[in-house]
């Protein structure tokens, strides 16, 4: 397929528009703006190779931008009319849409079918997680010509070389198209960056970047106002049933020289003040030798940043000594991807190598040194009973994880789990992409043999509040810091935990009655 233009010159990248949901707990949306690197990753590659881009990110210049959807969703950046105008100013050659997560991808294709609208002749390509792990899909809609699938520097640039030769697409790695006769083809061969040190700076000067910054809570709470996100690494060789990390950047792990992140790091603090990173790797710690290094490097070089691992670390191939150096590096909080409390379930479900006899004592110690200790669990996979759901809950309790990150499980496109869910028929109801979403309301979508839906969503229910009152009751520090809140938002909050706890039919009368007072 080609388009009726000359000579791709100009490209813009976008960074869509977020349909965020509204929590009931808090009234608050799911959803906090960050830097979006990988856009800045692909802008910094193109103009290496003498490309002029322009950069839209939706999000950060209209965050306090609000679009009422339903009850249960806000669209979060700039109105339709102001983006239309920026488009049009720019006048772009190609667009290429970042498109992250599936439970977002009606709110790219708004994006895109707006763009067609009003520059219907300019090709648009699709890049990210979501068209990487549903590539077919996303090209059955006529917006989107072209998709990058895994990485997509190198895709990105060789899709804009053949179609300023206009050559034949045939044979590209990792591209998804319509040939001549709008068939649908897709070469799902990886085409990534070998030495990622290779790669340019990403295009931070292409952002407002103070427009990043503020106080607000992405990937939990932060310490600072000026934060910013970094990769040291791409790419995972362990194969965790619910994970898709593998569709975007490989089984293959690969690592930056660690001169090249203390640069980036020392460039981010001198330019844009930055006291804070967040290191975005799906796993900073797997290969033990480099990140003793980049540790020993950055206490070395006083590099003088806080920084957190909010993706979590590889326990497996942790130590004591290796959280030491983390915490003396700068590091104030680790999340442990422990995934469950039951040995058989990492074993046989999840399919993770990890011992439990391990992770309790690398936890011990951090806590021990100072650092925050934070941990991920899997509820609901296909394969594990109620029983060892609540023996993941007894596990919290027991080690006292104040900051337990609870997910049900969530069958996405592209993982083992989402194969295993269509293959036994697990989906309770639409396969919706919509509703594939860890924080919406219907997110009990599977059943299995072992539970059904309701009976999954009763265990962690009153697991969680249950778990939730007992650290607060037997952690005085955090009962206190709790009871200095505002009166209103106390009584809140214990209503709602005990509702969960008992059951909400029990208490629907009381909390309708003191609904007026709680606001």
């Amino acid at each position: 397929m080609t388009h009726g233009i000359n000579k791709i010159k100009k490209v813009l990248l976008i960074n869509p528009r977020n349909r965020a949901f509204i929590l009931k707990e808090s009234g608050n949306i799911n959803f906090g703006k960050i830097f979006p690197l990988g856009l800045a990753y692909i802008a910094g590659y193109l103009e290496s190779k003498g490309y002029d881009v322009k950069v839209i990110d939706t999000i950060a210049e209209g965050f306090d931008c609000r679009e009422r959807i339903d009850k249960e969703h806000i669209r979060v950046g700039i109105p339709d009319e102001l983006f239309i105008d920026k488009i049009l100013r720019i006048d772009p050659d190609l667009i290429g849409i970042t498109s992250l997560f599936t439970m977002q991808s009606a709110e790219v294709l708004y994006t895109a079918r707006l763009l067609k609208r009003v520059l219907p002749e300019i090709p648009i390509v699709l890049g990210g997680p979501h068209p990487s792990c549903m590539p077919e899909a996303v090209l059955r809609n006529s917006e989107v010509d072209y998709v990058i699938i895994g990485e997509g520097e190198k895709g990105f640039v060789e899709l804009l070389t053949r179609l300023n030769r206009n050559e034949s697409l045939e044979g590209q790695k990792g591209l998804g198209y319509r040939d001549g006769n709008g068939q649908i083809q897709v070469n799902k061969e990886f085409n990534f960056v070998g030495r990622l040190d290779a790669l340019p700076m990403p295009a931070y000067h292409l952002f407002n970047i103070s427009k990043y910054f503020g106080k607000m809570a992405v990937h939990g709470e932060r310490r600072t106002e000026r934060f910013f996100p970094m990769i040291t690494s791409r790419g995972c060789p362990i194969k965790c049933t619910f994970c898709t990390a593998h569709k975007v950047w490989g089984n293959k792990y690969r690592r930056r020289s660690t001169a090249k992140v203390i640069a980036e790091m020392e460039y981010l603090k001198d330019k844009y003040g930055v006291q804070e990173i967040i290191f975005e790797d799906d796993n900073i710690t797997l290969n033990s030798r480099h990140a003793n290094e980049l540790f020993d490097l950055m206490i070395e070089r006083n590099v003088g940043v806080l920084w957190t691992v909010p993706n979590g670390i590889a326990a497996f191939t942790m130590s004591q000594e290796l959280l030491t150096k983390m915490k003396n590096a700068g590091c104030y909080k680790v999340n442990f991807a422990i995934e469950s409390g039951s040995q058989r379930v990492l074993d046989e479900v999840i399919n993770k190598p990890l011992r439990l006899r391990k992770v309790v004592p690398l936890m011990q110690h951090a806590k021990a040194i100072g650092l925050e200790v934070g941990a991920f669990f899997i509820l609901g996979m296909p394969g594990e009973t109620l029983k060892e759901i609540r023996e993941t809950f007894r596990f919290i309790r027991r080690n006292k994880i104040f900051s337990a990150n609870l997910s049900v499980a969530v069958p996405l496109p592209g993982s083992k789990l989402h194969d295993i869910v269509v293959r036994n028929g697990y989906f309770v109801d639409s396969t919706s992409n919509d509703n594939l979403s860890l924080l919406h309301p219907r997110r009990y979508r599977i059943q299995t043999p072992d539970w059904t839906a309701k009976q999954l969503e009763d265990v962690i229910r009153f697991e969680t509040a249950k778990t939730k009152i007992y650290i607060l009751l037997s952690t005085p520090t955090l009962l206190l810091r709790f009871l200095s809140k505002k009166p209103r938002y106390v009584l809140k909050r214990v209503m709602y935990e005990i509702s969960s706890l008992l059951g909400v039919p029990i208490l629907a009368k009381i909390r309708r009655l003191a609904s007026p007072w709680l606001g």
